[in-house]
This record gives structure tokens, C-alpha cells and sequence, in this order.
């Protein structure tokens, strides 16, 4: 008797840390955001467009986002949240612009393709403009 009620609380107690949170391996995502993107950005209301290649470097859910021309030597910030959810900021002083803040949001697709929105404010002109965004992955 004593062996299988031990035997029986072993058990549970295997089942509780199978399924407990904290031993659930972490997601596994079918979409990478890591490497180099041709980002064409649109100003919605100017409807003006400009091709950005940006690098994105890290690990899959974070990092830095490099290769920003616009304004030369700039870097930004990525984060992937579940698996295609994608956001990349960039935050700088421009000697031109001001502060500038820019940060896209959208969905990675596929391995080589997202899109999304976004907003681009600074300073100088105190105006927020509102873009949209695609990219494929060289």
C-alpha cells in the first residue's frame, strides 16, 4: 500500500512538472527578421518614397537594427513578438532634424518579406508624419 501511494504521488508529481510553465521550451518561430532587408518607406500624405537596406542583427525576438542612410551612422532597436509581430525604432538627434524619433510596426510574412506602418516625428518641423513600409530580404 505504501508503495503505491508513493508511486502514485511520483507520478503527479511528474505530470505537475511536465506541465508546469517554467519547463515549457521556448517557442520555436518559422520566420527569421535576422540579416539585411531592402525597406522601402513611404510618406503617406507627401507621398514621397525612400529604400533603406538595414541590418538586423541579434537574436530572433531583439536586437539592433544598423545601416540607417538617412541619417548616416544611426542605429536602432528591433523586437519580434509572437513569432511575426515586428517593431523597429530609431531615436537620435539629428544636426538638421532635431530629435528624431521613427519607429515602424508591422508583420513579418515570411522569411524574406513584412510590411507594416509607422510614425516619423521631429523636432524642427514639431509635425508627426504617419508612413508606410515594405521589405524584402536580399
Amino acid at each position: 500500500m505504501k508503495k503505491s501511494v508513493l508511486l502514485f504521488f511520483m507520478i503527479i508529481l511528474m505530470i505537475g512538472f511536465l506541465f508546469h510553465p517554467a519547463c515549457k521550451t521556448e517557442e520555436t518561430c518559422e520566420f527569421s527578421i535576422l540579416g539585411t532587408w531592402s525597406v522601402s518607406i513611404t510618406f503617406i500624405l507627401q507621398d514621397y518614397t525612400f529604400v533603406e537596406n538595414l541590418t538586423f542583427t541579434g537574436i530572433e525576438t531583439s536586437g539592433t537594427v544598423i545601416g540607417w542612410q538617412y541619417e548616416p551612422g544611426q542605429t536602432g532597436t528591433f523586437t519580434v513578438t509572437n513569432c511575426n509581430s515586428v517593431q523597429f525604432v530609431f531615436n537620435y538627434v539629428s544636426l538638421e532634424y532635431g530629435n528624431t524619433n521613427i519607429v515602424f510596426n508591422g508583420t513579418l510574412h515570411s522569411n524574406n518579406n513584412m510590411s507594416g506602418t509607422g510614425t516619423w516625428y521631429d523636432d524642427d518641423f514639431g509635425e508627426i508624419y504617419d508612413l508606410s513600409w515594405t521589405a524584402v530580404k536580399f
